[in-house]
């Protein structure tokens, strides 16, 4: 998607929240075999330590980077939850200026995230870097780390949302709830 104005710095600190969802089409073996980086969405100049991506990670794990200028915070969920090929999953990354989470298929938010970790001070990419949905930096003369599976919904928000709209979005994209 090309580069909008709305995807960057607005209000101090910068917030927003990221939801998606995605089916990983790779095998366990693939993962184990070639491991690698599979970008889900990413506006990120990663060199530069702008921006951000969520993605599943060389471990098989749901993550997410965001660039605070001087290096990459990277927050992963925990090793017991290694990705299910073929399962639907429900990503959500917040930052509300102070703290990275991810949440993944969050039926109850009144849980932990699956994964949080303090991240003060991110920085949007400063050029004008699309976002990428599906594989990071297709204008390199090598894609990198392109994503095998199916993606949908991706929406983007320049705000955190709340737990229960977080829940709420959720449960009735999973048709656990239709109100």
């Amino acid at each position: 998607m090309p580069w909008q104005a709305a995807l960057g710095p607005g209000q101090s600190p910068f917030q927003f929240t990221l939801e998606i969802w995605v089916i990983a089409g790779w095998t366990l073996a693939d993962a184990q075999n070639n491991p690698s980086n599979r970008i889900v969405v990413a506006s990120n100049s990663p060199t530069a330590f702008q921006g951000f991506s969520v993605l599943a990670s060389i471990d098989n794990l749901w993550a997410a980077t965001l660039g605070l200028g001087s290096q990459n915070i990277l927050v992963t969920t925990g090793n017991n939850q290694t990705i299910v090929q073929n399962s639907l999953y429900f990503l959500v990354l917040t930052y509300d200026g102070n703290n990275l989470t991810l949440w993944v298929n969050p039926a109850d938010t009144t849980q932990p995230p699956n994964g949080q970790v303090a991240a003060t001070g991110f920085v949007p990419v400063a050029s004008q870097i699309p976002l990428y949905i599906g594989i990071g930096h297709p204008d390199l003369p090598t894609p990198r780390n392109p994503f095998n599976g199916q993606i949908q919904d991706v929406a983007f928000y320049n705000v955190v949302l709340d737990g229960t709209t977080i829940e709420t979005h959720y449960l009735n994209g999973s048709g656990m709830q239709t109100s």
